[in-house]
């Protein structure tokens, strides 16, 4: 088995096949392992091997995962990112697509926001996205700076519901509003 190291932290990932490059984030929240995509609606490991170069980590510390070390408690996000990104540095790979489940949504908007010309492309899949209704969360910020490099689309895939969808950039800025009208019953909405 496969391990970065970066002074006390160890990263245990795995990967398969041959081409270009995607970066696999499972679900799981923080408990999130390679081990957990058994568990997922497909094994993009197995799916993907035979078209894709295909990686994927253990977060750091999870439940049943082998990845170790310590988590800033100050920037905890950008940790699984530097994460991330060093695993990818650490495999030589200048330029890479990324496909996250549940907990992958934020970590992938995370990656969009630190290295946007590292990512070719984005996939969300049965992605937790409510950090978007949250003011000043991260992913907001991601958004514009995706919009503002002039990038026009972000695959949605809502496997729960077997529907694949384009999303615009403006559209995501505008959930939260259209969210609080259709909550909003009155000036104060339903709280």
């Amino acid at each position: 088995m496969p391990f970065y190291e970066k002074g006390e932290i160890r990263i245990h990932y795995q990967e398969v096949g041959s081409g270009f490059p995607l970066l696999v984030i499972p679900g799981g929240g923080l408990n999130s392992t390679v081990a957990g995509l058994a568990n997922h609606p497909f094994n993009p490991m197995d799916e993907f091997k035979g078209e894709y170069r295909v990686i994927s980590m253990d977060l750091r510390n999870a439940n049943g995962g082998e990845s170790s070390g310590p988590l800033e408690i100050d920037r905890p996000w950008d940790a699984h990112a530097d994460d991330q990104l060093g695993l990818m540095d650490h495999l030589g790979i200048p330029e890479f697509m990324v496909l996250g489940f549940c907990i992958g949504g934020p970590f992938i908007w995370n990656l969009l926001r630190r290295a946007p010309r590292r990512i070719a492309a984005a996939v969300l899949a049965q992605p937790s996205l409510d950090h978007l209704c949250r003011q000043g969360s991260p992913g907001l910020d991601t958004v514009r700076s995706v919009q503002q490099l002039g990038r026009s689309r972000i695959w949605h895939d809502d496997l729960s519901r077997g529907r694949r969808r384009q999303s615009r950039p403006r559209q995501l800025l505008d959930r939260p509003r259209r969210a609080s009208r259709i909550r909003g019953a009155g000036e104060g909405g339903i709280r």
